[in-house]
Protein backbone atom coordinates (compact mmCIF):
# COMPACT_ATOMS: atom_id res chain seq x y z
CA UNK A 1 0.00 0.00 0.00
CA UNK A 2 1.43 3.41 -1.30
CA UNK A 3 0.50 6.25 -0.11
CA UNK A 4 1.48 9.89 -0.51
CA UNK A 5 1.82 11.89 2.56
CA UNK A 6 1.38 15.67 2.50
CA UNK A 7 3.79 17.90 3.84
CA UNK A 8 1.71 18.34 6.96
CA UNK A 9 2.01 14.67 7.87
CA UNK A 10 5.59 14.53 7.35
CA UNK A 11 6.58 17.48 9.13
CA UNK A 12 5.89 16.34 12.62
CA UNK A 13 7.50 13.01 12.35
CA UNK A 14 10.48 14.84 10.96
CA UNK A 15 10.58 16.92 13.82
CA UNK A 16 9.93 14.79 16.22
CA UNK A 17 12.52 12.62 14.93
CA UNK A 18 15.08 15.44 14.88
CA UNK A 19 13.74 16.53 18.63
CA UNK A 20 15.05 13.06 19.64
CA UNK A 21 18.45 12.54 17.94
CA UNK A 22 21.40 12.80 19.53
CA UNK A 23 22.36 15.54 17.65
CA UNK A 24 19.91 17.88 18.94
CA UNK A 25 20.71 16.51 22.74
CA UNK A 26 24.34 17.41 22.26
CA UNK A 27 23.75 20.97 20.53
CA UNK A 28 20.84 21.92 23.23
CA UNK A 29 23.71 21.65 25.85
CA UNK A 30 26.11 22.92 23.98
CA UNK A 31 24.11 26.26 23.55
CA UNK A 32 22.73 26.17 27.30
CA UNK A 33 26.80 25.76 28.37
CA UNK A 34 27.84 28.85 26.03
CA UNK A 35 23.96 30.83 27.84
CA UNK A 36 25.03 30.03 31.10
CA UNK A 37 29.22 30.70 31.01
CA UNK A 38 28.46 34.17 28.92
CA UNK A 39 25.98 34.74 31.73
CA UNK A 40 28.45 33.88 35.00
CA UNK A 41 31.31 35.74 33.18
CA UNK A 42 29.97 38.77 31.41
CA UNK A 43 30.51 42.37 32.93
CA UNK A 44 26.79 43.01 31.74
CA UNK A 45 24.34 39.38 31.41
CA UNK A 46 21.31 39.88 29.84
CA UNK A 47 20.14 36.98 32.30
CA UNK A 48 21.31 36.58 35.56
CA UNK A 49 21.31 33.43 38.08
CA UNK A 50 18.78 31.58 38.58
CA UNK A 51 18.28 32.42 34.48
CA UNK A 52 14.83 32.58 33.99
CA UNK A 53 14.90 33.76 30.51
CA UNK A 54 16.46 30.34 29.78
CA UNK A 55 13.68 28.50 31.85
CA UNK A 56 11.11 29.73 29.77
CA UNK A 57 12.95 29.33 26.77
CA UNK A 58 13.48 25.46 27.39
CA UNK A 59 10.17 25.86 29.12
CA UNK A 60 8.62 26.99 25.80
CA UNK A 61 10.77 24.38 23.86
CA UNK A 62 9.41 21.64 26.04
CA UNK A 63 5.89 22.84 25.25
CA UNK A 64 6.24 22.71 21.24
CA UNK A 65 7.95 19.21 21.40
CA UNK A 66 5.17 17.87 23.71
CA UNK A 67 2.49 19.00 21.31
CA UNK A 68 4.52 17.95 18.18
CA UNK A 69 4.78 14.76 19.56
CA UNK A 70 1.11 14.32 20.00
CA UNK A 71 1.11 15.34 16.18
CA UNK A 72 3.10 12.80 14.73
CA UNK A 73 1.12 10.28 17.29
CA UNK A 74 -1.87 11.31 16.16
CA UNK A 75 -0.72 10.69 12.25
CA UNK A 76 1.11 7.52 13.22
CA UNK A 77 -2.65 6.45 14.03
CA UNK A 78 -3.83 7.45 11.01
CA UNK A 79 -1.71 5.55 9.11
CA UNK A 80 -2.06 2.52 11.15
CA UNK A 81 -5.85 2.59 10.62
CA UNK A 82 -5.37 3.14 6.92
CA UNK A 83 -3.15 -0.05 6.90
CA UNK A 84 -5.82 -2.04 8.95
CA UNK A 85 -8.42 -0.90 6.88
CA UNK A 86 -5.92 -2.06 3.86
CA UNK A 87 -5.21 -5.15 5.39
CA UNK A 88 -8.60 -6.02 5.95
CA UNK A 89 -9.90 -5.83 2.87
CA UNK A 90 -7.65 -7.74 1.53
CA UNK A 91 -8.31 -10.41 3.78
CA UNK A 92 -12.07 -10.84 2.58
CA UNK A 93 -10.75 -10.73 -0.73
CA UNK A 94 -8.78 -13.71 0.01
CA UNK A 95 -11.66 -15.04 2.11
CA UNK A 96 -13.49 -14.91 -0.96
CA UNK A 97 -11.60 -16.35 -3.14
CA UNK A 98 -11.48 -19.34 -0.88
CA UNK A 99 -14.90 -19.29 -0.51
CA UNK A 100 -15.00 -19.86 -4.41
CA UNK A 101 -12.29 -22.15 -4.22
CA UNK A 102 -13.88 -24.71 -1.18
CA UNK A 103 -17.58 -24.44 -3.45
CA UNK A 104 -15.50 -25.25 -6.79
CA UNK A 105 -13.92 -28.36 -4.37
CA UNK A 106 -17.41 -29.19 -3.20
CA UNK A 107 -18.87 -29.03 -7.18
CA UNK A 108 -16.01 -31.40 -7.95
CA UNK A 109 -16.52 -33.66 -5.30
CA UNK A 110 -20.25 -33.83 -6.06
CA UNK A 111 -19.15 -34.83 -9.72
CA UNK A 112 -16.92 -37.42 -8.03
CA UNK A 113 -19.65 -39.15 -6.10
CA UNK A 114 -21.68 -38.80 -9.33
CA UNK A 115 -19.28 -40.30 -11.44
CA UNK A 116 -17.99 -42.95 -9.05
CA UNK A 117 -21.84 -44.08 -8.63
CA UNK A 118 -22.55 -44.30 -12.20
CA UNK A 119 -18.96 -46.26 -12.85
CA UNK A 120 -20.21 -48.89 -9.98
CA UNK A 121 -23.83 -49.08 -11.61
CA UNK A 122 -21.97 -49.80 -14.89
CA UNK A 123 -19.99 -52.75 -13.50
CA UNK A 124 -23.06 -53.92 -11.86
CA UNK A 125 -25.06 -54.22 -15.10
CA UNK A 126 -21.77 -55.66 -16.62
CA UNK A 127 -21.47 -58.42 -13.89
CA UNK A 128 -25.69 -58.91 -13.98
CA UNK A 129 -24.63 -59.28 -17.83
CA UNK A 130 -27.96 -56.89 -18.29
CA UNK A 131 -26.14 -55.28 -20.87
CA UNK A 132 -26.96 -56.78 -24.65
Amino acid sequence: METTKTWYERFPARVTEFFSSWTFLAGLNFVMGIYVEYNNLAIHPFDVFPYELLNLILGWLMADMTILILIATRAGARADAKQALYTLDVMESVLSVLKTLRDMQDREADRDKILHSTISEIHALIRDRRIP
